[in-house]
């Protein structure tokens, strides 16, 4: 199991990378916004989720969304604000949350600050922004193998079946977790209090999208689907 070490007083440090994400946002220009607002809700479920809570302008809808997607920092969140994850003394990989003994955290602590010198050297000034640390990993890994298309193609192969155990992992919590939920939903509507019931204090930024019902629980998001069936 996952224990967050190096995020034991996060709740501190991200209510001042939120804070210094509202000032960044505040400050964008026009164009710099759009860019931004049009990559976020390619996806239709972050769309929903900003557009239902858009209240005052944009510019807040986009805040306050982003503000919770500081636990780890999201990929969004690591992209446009790597200074202030910086600042507020937070690693940028999400790979930070494990332990300092782990694989997943080495391989972070040495492959994060060779990536951030040789993005330097790979690219262009006027590309240097825009490109990515996964795009910089992949030209370090093709020089790395010194350009053999068969090396290079192993080290995919290895890359696709590590990330589909991880996937495998991580589908099957995500599913145990979907049916804990629905057990303490169904105990609360059937007042079975001698079961978990639904604590309404811990529920937040619950809004409806067509026939869904979308709601965070202890910092997990779900989505309850209602369908109504004739007998």
């Amino acid at each position: 199991m996952r224990r967050i070490k190096l995020f034991e007083d996060f709740e501190g440090k991200e209510s001042k990378l939120g804070d210094m994400i509202e000032a960044a946002v505040d400050g964008w220009s026009d164009e710099k916004f759009e860019e931004a607002w049009e990559e976020l809700v390619k996806n239709p479920h972050v769309k929903d989720e900003i557009m239902h809570n858009k209240g005052e302008s944009a510019k807040d809808a986009l805040v306050d969304y982003l503000k919770k997607e500081l636990f780890p920092p999201s990929a969004f969140v690591q992209k446009w604000f790597p200074d202030e994850i910086k600042k507020a003394g937070l690693n940028e990989k999400a790979g930070s949350e494990y332990p300092e003994d782990s694989t997943e955290y080495k391989v972070h602590k040495v492959l994060q600050p060779l990536i951030d010198e040789l993005k330097k050297k790979i690219f262009t000034p006027e590309y240097r922004e825009k490109a990515t640390d996964e795009e910089t990993l992949g030209i370090i890994v093709s020089k790395y193998c010194e350009w053999d298309v068969n090396k290079i193609k192993e080290v995919i192969d290895a890359c696709k079946e590590d990330a589909n155990i991880r996937e495998s992992i991580r589908t099957t919590d995500e599913g145990e977790r979907a049916t804990e939920m629905a057990n303490v939903i169904y105990d609360t509507l059937m007042k079975n209090t001698q079961h978990e019931q639904l604590d309404f204090d811990k529920v937040e930024n619950p809004y409806i999208g067509g026939n869904n019902i979308y709601f965070t629980y202890n910092r997990l998001q779900y989505k309850l689907t209602v369908t109504a069936e004739e007998e």
